[in-house]
């Protein structure tokens, strides 16, 4: 037994102010687990398909070595495997879900409820460290049932989100309990958490944030540190063995972007605290300022709500919320500068310390009809965002609809280009471009959906539009080159394809190829031959192009 430092009450090193109801956790899971039920009618959504329907890894016990030794992207079909995360255990649940249900998303959607309701059950133990049952109970349910938490519980891909706050939070409460065993428990939870996402290296200054939100010093707070801390060092050491880098961390352009845009992110995220509808799957740094003004109009109230709970709460939970926000929101940030993407997924740990700061505000009285009113508010948002994860469709519809910049445009155009509707993703496309800030990203895809229809005459004439709007990625000029070669146009061809340099689709080389072989440089052809790798072969593929340029045989 403890002495909870703000009470001096023995309480087991956790709850306060009362026992706890034996109903008053299976209601708040129940609630919850209704309130997130249409997850379970959601279908496989955006990086779900390189990562687990085209995923080679998973679900083979051949692959388990491979599986829990690379990098997070090793086994799908990406450019470059190498993204710096190290999450074997996420890759692990995973492959146990595919490996006794196949590719069914209802089941990884309940599987990652699942996570998530534990992860609420962790928040709850924490909160009741904290206050009475009631004040408890809302403190956990915004973690619980806040409409922003549809990504992070909706989203397959974002599975390590829950995971890890699921594995570090119970880890956090076992390093509360001044016991042998809870200390062993603690360090192997924290190291699984680990192994799930990398800012569990951070749960250290999360519990000195709990610590002093019930009112402890730092050095009370040093026995479970130093728990968390042996546990982490075991994963964090295979990592560095087994040679994962940090190649996942922001370039110097990326920390520039983020430097311009963090007024805006600070004003959108916090406005999303009060106003999470409509919501939207992606946030490009690049556009933020397109954002409508009621959002950042949001994002102040809510700021100036959160220094005034701040300077009523008592002066321990105020410095514990304020680390644990600061400790919770410092990882998301490394991420939004490397792909200057925001996801309201980067807020799913951070509610913990606004629950907090809420529960701090309320009595044992007030606190009854708060937890029923956030209950409602939460599962109206919860089934309203719900259809928005039905499909690639659905969700880059709705966040076109939510945020009508470039960057949802174009990602409308995959989602159609996907479906294939290659039309609508032509259009997707255009509108992309076709902007003072366009997102370049869409220029390739834009030339593919004349190239996959075989209109050759439309691709090269859409090259030329998209060249004068900006596009010049090695992608766009090597299927620019194709076009203007299949199309007979080679002194265009060549001048487009030296502009591609090193081109990852193997475009580019086709056409060196087929140019090779038009002049009679038999050399040149064998040379590319040597370093080109795929399927047809390189010569092959170089006369079907003079055929279908009307070159004739080469």
């Amino acid at each position: 037994m403890t002495r909870n430092p703000s009470t001096g009450e023995r309480d087991g090193g956790l709850a306060v102010l009362g026992a706890d109801p034996g109903w008053a956790a299976p209601a708040l899971l129940l609630v919850v687990a209704l309130a997130h039920a249409g997850a379970l009618r959601a279908g496989f959504v955006w990086d779900d398909t390189p990562l687990l329907l085209r995923n080679t890894l998973l679900g083979d016990p051949a692959a388990l070595g491979a599986l829990l030794s690379g990098d997070l992207w090793a086994g799908a079909p990406v450019e470059d495997g190498r993204s710096g995360y190290y999450r074997p255990l996420l890759m692990l649940d995973y492959s146990v879900d595919v490996a006794l249900f196949g590719l069914s998303a209802a089941w990884m959607h309940l599987r990652g409820l699942l996570w998530h309701l534990l992860a609420v059950a962790a928040a709850w133990r924490l909160a009741r460290g904290l206050f009475a049952p009631w004040p408890a109970a809302v403190a956990a349910l915004i973690f619980g049932l806040h409409p922003v938490q549809v990504e992070a519980v909706t989203w397959i891909a974002a599975r390590n989100d829950p995971m890890a706050a699921a594995l570090g939070g119970w880890a956090l409460v076992a390093a509360a309990r001044p016991t042998r065993g809870a200390a062993v428990g603690a360090g192997l939870l924290s190291g699984l958490a680990l192994l799930t996402k990398e800012s569990a290296l951070l749960l250290p200054a999360l519990h000195l944030a709990w610590v002093w939100a019930r009112g402890g010093t730092t050095r009370a707070a040093l026995p479970g540190a130093r728990a968390l801390v042996l546990g982490l060092l075991p994963p964090l050491s295979l990592r560095l063995a087994l040679g994962v880098d940090g190649a996942g961390l922001p370039s110097a352009a990326g920390w520039a972007l983020f430097g311009e845009a963090a007024p805006g992110l600070a004003g959108l995220s916090a406005g999303l605290l009060l106003a999470p509808l409509p919501g939207a799957a992606g946030w490009a740094l690049e556009y933020l300022d397109r954002a409508p003004a009621w959002r950042f109009g949001m994002g102040v109230l809510a700021i100036v709500l959160g220094v005034v709970a701040l300077l009523r709460a008592r002066p321990g939970l105020r410095g514990g919320a304020l680390l644990w926000l600061a400790a919770a929101g410092a990882p998301p940030l490394l991420a939004v500068a490397d792909k200057g993407l925001f996801g309201e997924r980067y807020l799913y740990l951070g509610l913990i310390g606004v629950g907090w700061l809420v529960g701090a505000q309320l009595s044992a009285r007030t606190a009854r009809p708060a937890a029923a009113l956030l209950a409602l508010l939460g599962a109206v948002g919860l089934h309203a965002r719900a259809p928005d994860w039905a499909d690639d469709g659905a969700l880059w519809a709705a966040s076109r609809a939510a945020v009508p910049t470039p960057y949802t445009a174009a990602s409308a155009g995959h989602a159609h280009f996907l479906a294939g509707d290659l039309e609508g993703a032509r259009a997707a496309f255009i509108v992309a471009i076709d902007d003072p800030e366009p997102w370049l990203d869409a220029c390739a895809p834009l030339l593919a959906t004349a190239v996959d229809q075989g209109r050759v005459p439309l691709g090269v004439q859409l090259a030329a539009w998209a060249a004068l709007q900006g596009c010049d990625s090695p992608r766009f000029r090597s299927s620019q080159a194709l076009l203007l070669a299949a199309s007979g146009r080679w002194a265009e061809a060549e001048r487009a394809v030296a502009r591609a340099g090193g081109d990852p689709t193997g475009r580019a080389e086709v056409v060196r190829a087929a140019l090779a072989l038009r002049a009679g440089d038999e050399a040149a052809v064998r040379a590319l031959e040597a370093g080109f790798v795929g399927a047809p072969p390189l010569r092959a593929q170089a006369a079907q192009l003079l055929m279908a340029a009307g070159g004739g045989e080469p």
